[in-house]
Order: C-alpha cells, then sequence, then structure tokens
C-alpha cells in the first residue's frame, strides 16, 4: 500500500543535497530520512512530529504583527501610487502612437478613394499598421494589468504574511505543506536543524522584518514590468 506522506520531496539533505523522503515505521510512525542516492552520508532521520516542530518555527519566521502589517501596507499603498505613475508614464505615448496610427490610417483611406494611391498600397500599408496596433494595445493593456495587480499583489501577500502562523496552526499536513510551498524555494536538513531558503519577498520578512529600514530593501529589489 503507498502511503502520501505530506512533506516528502519538500526538503534536501545538507551533507549531500539528496531528497528527504518518508516512510512508515511499526505501521504507526513516520520517519523522514535522506534517500543517500549521490554519495554516503549520515542520512539523517526525523519523526513527522518533531519535523512539524521545526517546519513550524519556519513558518513563523516570515509571521508579521499586526502594527508590522500595517506600517507595511502604507508604505506599499506609497510605492503602489509610484508603481501606477510609473505605468501611466509608459502608456501616454503608446496612446499617442496608437492615435497617430489611426490617422495615418484615415488619411490613407482617403487617398485610396480619391485614387492617390493603389489597393496594392493601400491593403500593404493597412496590414502592417494594423500589425503595429495589436502589439500596441498589447503593451497597453500590459502596463494596466501591471498597475492594477501590483498593489493587489503585495496586499495577498501582506495579508498571508500576517495569518500565515495562524494557518499554519489549524491545518492538516497536506495544505501545511501547500503553504510551505508558497514561502520556500529550498529547505536543507542536517539531521537537527533546518535551513530555509525563502521565495521573494518572504526572504526579506525573515532577514528584517524587525529593522526599522527592510521596507527600502525591497523597494530597491522591485522591478518595473513593461
Amino acid at each position: 500500500m503507498r502511503h502520501s506522506f505530506a512533506y516528502a520531496g519538500l526538503l534536501t539533505c545538507a551533507y549531500c543535497g539528496c531528497a528527504i523522503t518518508a516512510e512508515r515505521k511499526k505501521c504507526k510512525y513516520v520517519y523522514y530520512h535522506c534517500t543517500g542516492f549521490r554519495r554516503a552520508c549520515p542520512k539523517p532521520a526525523i519523526r513527522e512530529e518533531a519535523l512539524e516542530g521545526l517546519l513550524a518555527e519556519v513558518v513563523r519566521a516570515v509571521t508579521i504583527d499586526a502594527e508590522t502589517a500595517e506600517w507595511i501596507r502604507v508604505a506599499l499603498r506609497a510605492s503602489h501610487r509610484d508603481e501606477r505613475e510609473y505605468h501611466d508614464g509608459q502608456i501616454a505615448p503608446l496612446q499617442a502612437e496608437y492615435s497617430r496610427l489611426l490617422g495615418r490610417m484615415d488619411r490613407a483611406y482617403e487617398d485610396k478613394l480619391e485614387g492617390k494611391i493603389t489597393d496594392d498600397y493601400w491593403a500593404r500599408k493597412t496590414a502592417e499598421w494594423e500589425e503595429a496596433q495589436i502589439r500596441l494595445r498589447a503593451a497597453i493593456e500590459q502596463h494596466e494589468k501591471a498597475s492594477h495587480c501590483y498593489f493587489e499583489e503585495g496586499a495577498r501577500i501582506l495579508d498571508l504574511a500576517a495569518r500565515a502562523y495562524d494557518l499554519w496552526s489549524q491545518q492538516p499536513p497536506q495544505e501545511k505543506r501547500r503553504l510551505l510551498n508558497l514561502l520556500l524555494s529550498n529547505c536543507s536538513f542536517d539531521g537537527v536543524s533546518l535551513t530555509a531558503c525563502y521565495e521573494k519577498p518572504f526572504c526579506w520578512l525573515a532577514e528584517g522584518a524587525g529593522r526599522p529600514d527592510w521596507l527600502p530593501d525591497v523597494d530597491s529589489n522591485h522591478e518595473h514590468t513593461g
């Protein structure tokens, strides 16, 4: 009978880099241990209950209190204003170019009706202009979407960070694994402790949520989309 182990494949061995797998012993206890496929290593092992205790601390490290969450939310709103201004600035010339193409198409159509240009020339240029309009519309929509999603995504992440430990405490193992998949890019186990590598922006929370200067570091790593 195959078993589904919540944290199998989540961790790597700190000694050899192999995956940490799991097995059930005495039909009751679940142990996680290194597969040892690459080379000889101490093959660190741990009971699932003890592993969950270590993972709980991994989650706690990126959980922020209500005061910190509100402080970040205020900074996020200010950052969103800057982000929106950037995208608005990028949209304006795109819209101007789009309008210019419409004007050229209108004038060319009048020239066609008056016999100043051939039907073949009209068809060829119209195809070029329509293709350019498609690219411009796509670029405009990308900037509009990026401006809209920036604050929403930030607020979603902030909400998750504020509730991470509570979510962890209330969920069954499989749901805890889903939460860890959102938070972690990698996590190694040496038989005693875990070394967690967090996904952005949770890495910034883990490294500096207690420092008053950590948020500017987040801003400096933000890249405009467009």
